[in-house]
């Protein structure tokens, strides 16, 4: 499976999750690695803009292509989404739990979680299969005025 990660281009080869130890997401407490990735390059750096509240793309990030084997997927089930899932208090008390237990476990290398318009699929960089994900290519998204011009494959 394909799947895309929007990072600072500093990180653009790091792939060990250590952003979870320093932030906490919809699907994780802080304090736990794990690597945010889309179903697509146009929602990872939607992802991207709600975390960091932007309102334009940071002339710095670059996108990352990355693979792995479809049949280590674990599925949210999605009947078990609070309402209003969207907001931090809805989602601190069962979503970051569900995603913790899921990283602490190693259950599957990865876990497909619904977005507001997708899919996004969490990466555990300490499952024991975690050799399998590999980077296909990398994008220097160029910028103007904020605004996406193109990416270029670097």
């Amino acid at each position: 499976m394909i799947v895309f990660r929007t990072c600072h281009k500093k990180f653009i080869h790091q792939l060990d999750g250590r952003g979870g130890l320093i932030v906490e997401g919809r699907w994780h407490t802080k304090g736990h690695e794990t690597i945010n990735t889309s179903i697509s390059m146009a929602l990872s750096l939607l992802e991207v803009f709600k975390l960091h509240n932007l309102d334009i793309i940071p002339a710095n990030f670059c996108g990352v292509e990355l693979h792995f084997p479809d049949i280590e997927i674990e599925t949210f089930p999605s009947a078990s989404l609070p309402k209003r899932w969207n907001n931090p208090l809805a989602y601190m008390n069962t979503l970051q739990k569900y995603g913790d237990e899921w990283l602490l476990q190693k259950r599957a290398l990865v876990l497909k979680v619904p977005s507001a318009s997708d899919s996004n699929y969490l990466i555990n960089p300490n499952h024991p299969k975690f050799d399998a994900v590999s980077i296909i290519r990398s994008y220097e998204l160029i910028v103007e005025n904020g605004y996406l011009v193109m990416p270029i494959v670097i």
